[in-house]
């Protein structure tokens, strides 16, 4: 399978969380590998992680992409990751845009479970909350979405279409109105 992030390379944003559980993944699919698109923040930590992982083959790092290209990469992908983890600076992840765009697109996601990301999943039906550091739980959620990925691509698709800009506009509309 196809993996993705689209977000900076940084260690909140959990590219390394994946990158650690690639081992235990590549165990039960082989060929998978994960893309990584967004500003190199932090690229050296992640590199390293790579490198003592042993797992060079099967991780790219982009690094930033125009919005225009943005469509074609989820299309490509089979599940977006986001397995965000809060730190001493930025103690807490948003609600994660980029599982919604994926969702539009009938990508469902994996994300983690004690964040903002709660909020941009729909916990077994577009997608699959996990602790971010369990290697098991994360390897589960992807064969869970991989067996079940039509359902999971329709019941994206719908769940992006409940958080598009015009819903979700009208909502805070009314709550500015009636404050």
């Amino acid at each position: 399978p196809c993996f993705l992030t689209i977000g900076s390379l940084t260690v909140r944003k959990g590219q390394i969380n994946f990158i650690s559980a690639l081992p235990t993944i590549l165990e039960e699919f082989p060929n998978a590998h994960y893309h990584c698109f967004g500003l190199k923040l932090e690229e050296k930590k992640i590199l390293k992680v790579i490198n003592s992982k042993e797992v060079n083959n099967h991780v790219s790092l982009h690094g930033f992409i125009d919005n225009s290209h943005l469509v074609n990469i989820y299309n490509q992908a089979d599940i977006l990751i986001l397995l965000s983890q809060s730190d001493e600076k930025n103690r807490a992840e948003g609600f994660g845009i980029s599982i919604l765009e994926a969702n539009a697109l009938g990508t469902a996601a994996i994300g983690s479970r004690g964040t903002g990301i709660e909020d941009a999943i729909k916990h077994n039906v577009s997608g699959i909350l996990v602790d971010p550091f369990n290697k098991l739980e994360i390897l589960e959620g992807i064969k869970t979405i991989l067996e079940r990925k039509q359902e999971f691509s329709a019941n994206a698709k719908d769940w992006a279409k409940k958080h598009s800009w015009e819903i979700v506009g009208e909502k805070y509309l009314k709550t500015i109105i009636s404050a």
